[in-house]
């Protein structure tokens, strides 16, 4: 099998997991809302604050945030430094990505590694949330999830930066 078109084809994928990951953030993002404003109401017309409200969204809010970051990376809806890209010109700057996005990745997975051993350590000692004995494997899980996602989006980009794939695209994303 070629070698370009498994890379290929594991680019779509990450864009795929990516796209379906924006859309879980955008849903965390509304139900957060939804949450926040029966706390709000329960509290001015009842006078009664529900623990758990402030725990599932914070923890919804911190999920949603990084679910997202693929996204902005594929998109790339991040941070950049397009005046210095413009400055140093080219094949300064794709240089200058490609560093940039190993740095990235290095990072990613460390705290990917970071996020589950900490899920792990969790789950084997049973520790759960002070207010609503949820176990904190659960969100730890899904957070080392989203940094592998995280990572596994940064590894497409640097295929896409060193291998000319720049023509795949996941349909309705402009990347």
């Amino acid at each position: 099998m070629n070698v370009r078109k498994v890379i290929g084809r594991a680019i779509r994928f990450a864009d795929c997991l990516t796209l379906a990951m924006a859309w879980i953030a955008g849903g965390l993002v509304m139900l957060v809302t939804i949450l926040i404003l029966i706390e709000v109401v329960s509290r001015s017309l009842l006078n009664i604050s529900m623990a758990f409200a402030w725990e599932f969204s914070s923890i919804g809010a911190g999920l949603a945030m990084l679910l997202g970051t693929p996204y902005a990376f594929l998109t790339y809806g991040h941070i950049r430094l397009t005046l210095l890209d413009e400055m140093l010109g080219q094949p300064w700057a794709s240089r200058l990505a490609i560093l940039t996005t190993v740095f990235g990745l290095i990072v990613l997975v460390g705290i990917t590694v970071a996020t589950g051993q900490l899920a792990y350590y969790s789950f084997s000692r049973g520790v759960t949330s002070f207010a609503t004995d949820l176990p904190l494997a659960l969100p730890q899980a899904v957070i080392c999830f989203g940094f592998l996602a995280a990572s596994i989006q940064l590894a497409a980009a640097l295929a896409r930066l060193t291998m000319d794939f720049d023509n795949l695209n996941v349909k309705g994303v402009d990347g």
